[in-house]
């Protein structure tokens, strides 16, 4: 049997692998689409006009910390996974395509249309710290 042959009849079957590397791309694409959700404008907000205590404010005209948070450790978490299974499958490079890049791929075309949508409707093409930060992730 040649290791195409090989790789081809390992893919076929349906392996705990293969759920696993389903949920963990779904982790992942949570966390992208959660993250632009997390974008703030500063540019059009009064809360930094009187300079006092400008931390306390700041962190104020955030609310969406916690959804950040929880977008950070999705990403981190289905990276992590994700990463773990590369390592674990690396012989199978036609498993690898199908189930970890080709979907983890999609997902981040998927995020970057969101982020792009969100900052030119929400925010007006007012490019925020996290819309940079959230481009530069995926």
């Amino acid at each position: 049997m040649t290791p195409w042959l090989r790789m081809r009849t390992e893919v076929s079957g349906v392996r705990f692998a293969d759920i696993y590397a389903s949920l963990l791309a779904w982790l992942l694409l949570a966390g992208f689409i959660v993250l632009p959700a997390t974008m703030t404008s500063f540019r059009h907000s009064r809360i930094l006009d009187n300079i006092g205590n400008t931390g306390e404010k700041v962190l104020d005209t955030i609310h969406s910390i916690p959804l950040l948070v929880i977008a950070g450790t999705s990403c981190v978490c289905g990276s992590l996974g994700l990463f773990w299974l590369c390592w674990k499958n690396k012989e199978n490079h036609i498993w690898l395509e199908e189930r970890v890049f080709l979907p983890t791929l999609l997902n981040a075309v998927v995020s970057l249309m969101s982020a792009l949508i969100n900052v030119y409707t929400t925010d007006n093409g007012y490019w925020s710290l996290t819309a940079i930060i959230t481009v530069i992730v995926v």
